[in-house]
């Protein structure tokens, strides 16, 4: 009798062992880990373009810095290149000079930027000093920019006409070390209404409107032939004004030109401001309507 008194309270023992949580050391439970993320795990954020970095604010209309951008003395002289880059969400126009001897500047000078919505362009009119160009014309054909022509005043100074493609908001600053003004647009404001009439000869900015009332302005730019614009008004088939003016270049950039209309025919009326060509006479310029009343 006294093995199997030892043998059974063994056999008890070891079941209980077996039955007890608290003897378990395994469990069957799922345990779940937190991991901390490394950079590894971290998606990247991408970078802004640079024609949205930044905290300067975007103009809907009007100046697109407050007064001057001041570029401090210049020894800019030259218009060198212009530049235009589109990115996802913007576009960016940089203007590069030149000092006279052809090497890049370091100073642009003061500047003044508007966007000037009712006419459909972004101008820049650059510092005094900057009196020539190497770029007359560059033809973008983006989203947001059609063209880019450089100008000669009537006064003699440059400035940089942007056409827009379609409607936008904008900012501009400079660039030091190389000069540079630089110019961002991004899609925003109210629709255009108007835009320039373009054509290989003359570019008419005004009128914008198709009615107008007398007096009434002519104002662009054309390279001619002859350093001169012609402006025809007809009624029907009957020439009713032609006038010549002067236009501030051709040789090297385009040039302005300015007309006053301060009177003539009511109803609709068909303006021509070019020239006439020299092989053969015909008119070669912008042609559009005006209803006068």
């Amino acid at each position: 009798m006294r093995p199997r008194q030892v043998i059974l309270p063994l056999l008890l023992a070891l079941f209980a062992a077996c039955t007890d949580p608290a003897a378990t050391t395994t469990s069957s439970a799922t345990s779940t880990t937190t991991i901390a993320p490394t950079p590894s795990t971290i998606a990247a954020v991408p970078d802004l373009p640079p024609c949205l970095a930044g905290d300067q604010a975007f103009a809907t209309d009007g100046a697109l810095a407050r007064g001057l951008l001041d570029g401090g003395e210049s020894d800019a002289e030259l218009v060198a290149g212009l530049s235009w880059t589109a990115f996802d969400g913007c576009e960016r126009l940089v203007i590069e000079f030149a000092t006279a001897g052809g090497a890049p500047a370091t100073e642009p000078g003061g500047v003044r930027a508007e966007l000037l919505r009712d006419l459909g362009i972004i101008r820049l009119r650059l510092d005094s000093r900057v009196t020539s160009t190497a770029i007359a014309d560059r033809v973008v054909e983006r989203q947001l920019v059609d063209q880019v022509y450089v100008v000669r005043s009537l006064d003699g100074d440059l400035y940089v006409d942007i056409h827009l493609g379609s409607a936008v908001v904008a900012r501009a600053s400079i660039n030091r070390s190389p000069a540079e003004v630089i110019v961002d647009l991004r899609a925003g404001g109210p629709e255009l209404v108007a835009r320039p009439i373009v054509t290989d000869t003359a570019i008419v900015i005004i009128p914008t409107a198709p009615k107008a009332e007398y007096p009434f302005m002519v104002e662009g730019y054309a390279r001619t032939s002859e350093a001169t614009v012609v402006l025809r008004i007809l009624e029907g088939n009957r020439l009713d004004r032609e006038d010549v003016a002067a236009v501030a270049d051709y040789l090297i950039t385009w040039g302005e030109f300015r007309f006053e209309v301060p009177e003539g025919p009511n109803g609709n009326i068909d303006v021509f401001v070019g020239e006439d060509s020299p092989e053969g006479g015909d008119e070669r310029g912008a042609h559009f309507t005006l209803v006068m009343g």
